[in-house]
């Protein structure tokens, strides 16, 4: 072993602390946990070959002993942070290996099996920024995902363009687009641009953006959860597009805790899209305050957000199976699942066999059994 006192893929040192930390071709998954800093006389770690997703998280940064870093073979996207690179530089860092060279691969894993669909907005920015882009980035550099994000959006335009993909410049300088000091994007400003198409998920890796704006679009889907995660995120900007379902309630979390101060959604007039409990220009009483929703209430909101992502916004459409699935785990089922429950999936989905299938009618109409676990249910 390596040190006083071992495991397997682990070493301490005489002392007793964890200093050697091999984790390769383990089948990991998720995000690799920032409770790593908490290691603090950690000198090599290998956690490569596995499934891990997510970004290479700053916490690795204050692993000031490491001299050995290996995340290779993973899903990782994003870029690495400057702080990790600065153990790297100052030849602490003497070993580090990540998957930064296959630009291809990062596109892929950022956008799935999409990037490859053909005349899908994500292949036609891929082919943009691979084969036409003449200030070609790397995928170790910040700019490839912010030219592919941005060239994602401008597909998503009607034919007539409101800002050129000028591959010449650097996208700071291109209109409508705002950058901050160190040249990340942290301001979007597409209203008025024809947009079609669900806000694209993907831009949730400029992490740095302030000010979004794509209202007056004909943007259509739910407001994306990813929304909920940026955490520079100040002015959100979506009415008057075709936006439907409820407004993620991490954003109106955000929102009530001061991170956001303008947010607007298409919430008023005589057909109301979305339901908001936090937009500014939401009419008061139309949903709850955040604040004063209770337990029950949050809970309902909650499966509501969870049913959009499991249905695609199916549920929206009136005596649907969907819909009547989402009202039977909502108000028909005695136990009152919450989406962090293992059985609230199972449920939803067995409701919605049950509904597609007409089981109202059935002799035996109370197959669904709103007191039995689904598991007890006959068949």
């Amino acid at each position: 072993g390596v040190g006083g006192v071992t495991w397997d893929r682990i070493a301490c040192d005489s002392d007793g602390v964890v200093e050697y930390l091999k984790l390769d071709h383990c089948g990991i998954s998720g995000n690799i946990p920032s409770e790593l800093k908490v290691l603090t006389a950690l000198n090599y770690l290998d956690l490569s070959k596995n499934s891990f997703d997510g970004i290479v998280p700053f916490e690795l940064s204050t692993l000031h002993n490491l001299g050995h870093l290996y995340l290779d073979g993973n899903s990782l996207v994003g870029e690495v942070p400057a702080a990790v690179c600065d153990l790297r530089n100052k030849e602490k860092l003497m070993k580090f290996d990540t998957d930064c060279t296959d630009e291809s691969k990062k596109l892929k894993i950022l956008s799935g099996d999409a990037v490859l669909e053909p005349h899908s907005v994500q292949q036609k920015a891929a082919n943009w920024v691979m084969n036409e882009d003449t200030e070609r980035r790397m995928a170790s550099s910040k700019h490839l995902y912010q030219r592919y994000v941005l060239a994602i959006m401008y597909y998503m335009m009607g034919d007539e363009k409101w800002f050129s993909l000028d591959g010449e410049k650097d996208e700071c300088q291109w209109e409508r687009v705002g950058c901050d000091v160190s040249g990340r994007v942290n301001h979007i400003k597409f209203d008025h641009c024809d947009m079609h198409g669900p806000i694209p998920k993907e831009i949730s890796v400029l992490t740095e953006l302030e000010f979004l704006d794509l209202s007056n679009n004909s943007i259509s889907g739910n407001i994306i959860t990813e929304l909920s995660d940026m955490t520079m995120l100040k002015k959100l900007f979506l009415e008057h597009n075709d936006i439907v379902g409820t407004v993620p309630l991490g954003l109106c979390e955000r929102k009530s805790q001061g991170f956001i101060n303008a947010f607007t959604t298409d919430c008023v007039g005589d057909t109301i899209e979305v339901q908001c409990s936090c937009c500014d220009n939401c009419v008061a009483g139309v949903t709850p305050s955040l604040d004063t929703m209770t337990d029950e209430e949050k809970r309902k909101r909650q499966i509501r957000e969870k049913v959009g992502t499991l249905s695609y916004g199916a549920e929206l459409t009136p005596a649907s199976a969907q819909s009547l699935a989402m009202k039977w785990i909502i108000e028909g089922d005695k136990q009152h699942v919450t989406i962090s429950s293992p059985h609230f999936t199972q449920r939803y989905v067995i409701a919605v066999i049950y509904f597609y299938l007409g089981g109202e009618s059935w002799i035996n109409s109370f197959w669904l059994s709103p007191t039995q676990d689904e598991c007890d249910i006959p068949g």
